[in-house]
């Protein structure tokens, strides 16, 4: 049975390059003004995983690694989650059989009551998140098998278009260190 942590907002993709970091960016930047965010890059172990996501010195076992960025000037994700605001920013590399101990040994190292938001494919399928966005920019030529099995389990789907999303990062609230989707607000003539 999965674990509910309605402290993790998770945000996944249909496929490569459809604005999920920048979707993240913003929430971060929204957020971390009023409070800590940790952010978490989960990723799969995979041969051309340098090439998508950049070297990181993790110090990998053949399971799982965790980096935790420190650096705010690279071209990483993690290092742009930092830079957006976030108080820590981890990257967990890890086969999927061995995700699940990979998240249990990250929250050795930060509370697993911190405020976290993620971007990941894979980790819905070990935990359930406050909420779950997914993001899609409509017409993805590679969609990721993963990816239709986890777009029915989100709980708010995203278009993403020339940097811009519908909704946008404004549906997606904090209610007592719960990550929670808001209504929009409504036209005063309706």
């Amino acid at each position: 049975m999965e674990k509910f942590y309605p402290n993790i907002l998770l945000v996944s993709g249909m496929s490569r390059n459809t604005g999920k970091t920048r979707f993240i960016l913003e929430v971060i930047e929204r957020f971390s003004r009023e409070t800590q965010i940790v952010a978490l890059k989960v990723t799969s172990i995979r041969p051309d995983e340098a090439e998508f996501h950049g070297e990181h010195e993790t110090g990998a076992t053949e399971e799982y690694s965790i980096y935790e960025e420190k650096d705010t000037s690279s071209h990483k994700d993690t290092s742009k989650m930092l830079r957006a605001g976030a108080s820590r920013a981890f990257l967990v590399s890890s086969r999927e059989e061995w995700l699940n101990d990979a998240v249990e040994e990250l929250f050795k190292k930060v509370s697993s009551s911190s405020l976290f938001v993620c971007e990941s494919g894979s980790l819905r399928s070990v935990l359930k998140p406050g909420v779950m966005v997914m993001v899609t920019s409509g017409n993805e030529e590679n969609i990721k098998s993963r990816a239709v099995k986890m777009a029915k389990l989100a709980d708010l789907t995203v278009r993403s278009s020339n940097n811009l999303f519908s909704p946008d990062t404004g549906v997606i609230g904090l209610e007592k260190g719960r990550w929670v989707i808001t209504e929009p607000e409504r036209e005063e003539n309706e």
